[in-house]
């Protein structure tokens, strides 16, 4: 399909896609990991203390875990959202 760009609103609309690099991608996996074990030990820590943890120290433990695990998923939303701007 052509797109004449006379007119500069439908060409901005016919634009291919924006992808990130692969470099970028293999940071946002590398994210989404750490994201998915930092809430798998925090969920582990809570329902299952480890005896070398103190009875009352493991929910924090877990609390501090499963808290880096939503920071990493609100780094990979602010990344994919400043890549995907900067690419254009």
């Amino acid at each position: 399909m052509t797109v004449d760009f006379r007119d500069p609103r439908s060409a901005l609309q016919a634009q291919a896609p924006r992808t990130l690099t692969p470099q970028q991608s293999l940071v946002l996996a590398a994210l989404g990991f750490s994201a998915l074990l930092m809430c798998a030990a925090g969920v582990w820590f809570w329902l299952q203390r480890p005896a070398w943890v103190d009875a009352h120290t493991a929910p924090y433990l877990a609390l501090a875990l499963a808290l880096t695990g939503v920071a990493d998923v609100a780094a990979i939303a602010l990344l994919r959202w400043i890549w995907k701007r900067n690419q254009g």
